[in-house]
């Protein structure tokens, strides 16, 4: 990208948040900005006053080109050279993807060839969390499992084979900001009953059900919950989606604290939530209960359309509050909070983020 594009771009960006400022100022209506009616009556002193502020905008630009430039890292789809995309996976299992270099790196094969349902790293980078299925009871049942990031390691953290009947299934491993717990969902993996959600602490190495859901068919079967902590409040709670009513059935965000208790509605007619470390919450509306996608994008705090509309799953924020990476249309996509639309990054079914610049990728 060229200084000038940098420029213009950054000055958009300025424009934008300034507009967002003033509608915040009232709650009601966006408020009219009156910015040159109240001088006009001062012509002399107007054109000081546009010089100054023309020269300060300018040097604005400037230094904020300058610190894009030099900012040691950046997960920007279209550096310089700009990486063509989409790139192609690099097999059949999962890998990760730099963005800024457009690399794609296999995973170690015992994590490559496993991953079913997808992955999630470590706030440290140094374990990663997913799903193989290897019951001995029941071939269609996962079990989670963490390792190191080269595959060593591995340890099964549900469910608990020694203690079920093989009955049981565990899915969607996410980790706490720090790193120290994991939530997911179990349920019965030969009934349609939505299950609960749990998690893991790798301290004590137990697991604790945090809730109590109705398991009754009047939700029209089972659904993935998507959980994941929620960064305000240092991941007290956690973010899930469950389907409502049936004919036709509708997808809610709900949270629940950590330790139990009764889940709070957050966000109604939405679903595949995923919430930034600065509390801002991004998701699907409205979820298809036929075919699971999302119609749409949206992030709170902003006014207007939503950010992307094509079907998409698995909504997923960088560590940095910066970007949002998605399942959508046949592949991986990232949207820049600064962009008008996302770029397709990559074939894959599942996503995380590995760092601010890394994705990781499953089948």
């Amino acid at each position: 990208m060229d200084l000038e594009t940098r420029a213009r771009s950054a000055a958009q960006g300025i424009r934008r948040a300034v507009e967002v400022m003033e509608v915040s100022t009232d709650t009601k209506q966006p408020r009219k900005v009156e910015r040159f009616d109240h001088y006009q009556d001062r012509k002399n002193r107007n054109r000081k006053v546009g010089a100054l502020v023309l020269g300060t905008a300018v040097a604005v630009i400037v230094a904020v080109v300058a610190v894009s430039t030099t900012r040691p890292h950046t997960t920007q789809v279209g550096v310089h050279p700009p990486p063509s995309w989409p790139i192609s996976p690099p097999g059949t299992g999962g890998f990760t993807v730099d963005l800024t270099t457009g690399k794609a790196t296999p995973l170690p094969a015992i994590l490559a060839q496993n991953g079913d349902g997808g992955y999630a790293v470590s706030p440290d980078g140094t374990k990663i969390a997913y799903a193989i299925n290897d019951s001995p009871y029941n071939p269609n049942n996962d079990s989670l499992y963490i390792a190191n990031m080269d595959g060593t390691g591995s340890e099964l953290i549900a469910p608990d084979h020694t203690m079920d009947t093989g009955s049981q299934t565990a899915m969607g491993p996410q980790w706490s900001p720090d790193g120290k717990l994991l939530v997911y969902q179990q349920r019965d993996g030969n009934s349609t009953a939505l299950g609960n959600l749990y998690v893991y602490d790798l301290g004590t190495r137990r697991s604790t059900q945090i809730t109590h859901l109705d398991q009754s068919t009047k939700t029209g079967g089972w659904w993935f919950m998507d959980p994941s902590f929620m960064p305000t409040d240092h991941g007290s709670a956690v973010l899930f989606q469950m389907p409502r009513g049936t004919n036709p059935q509708a997808w809610d965000l709900w949270s629940v604290p950590i330790s139990g208790g009764k889940p709070v509605i957050v966000q109604k007619d939405a679903g595949w939530g995923s919430m930034a470390a600065n509390g801002r919450l991004a998701y699907a509306s409205p979820v298809s209960a036929a075919t699971f996608n999302g119609a749409a994008l949206y992030t709170s705090g902003l006014i207007g359309e939503p950010r992307v509309r094509q079907p998409l799953v698995k909504v997923v924020w960088s560590p940095d509050g910066d970007y949002i990476a998605y399942v959508g249309d046949s592949g991986i996509y990232v949207l820049s909070l600064g962009s008008v639309s996302a770029t397709k990054v990559v074939e894959g079914g599942s996503v995380d983020w590995v760092n601010d610049n890394t994705l990781i990728v499953g089948p």
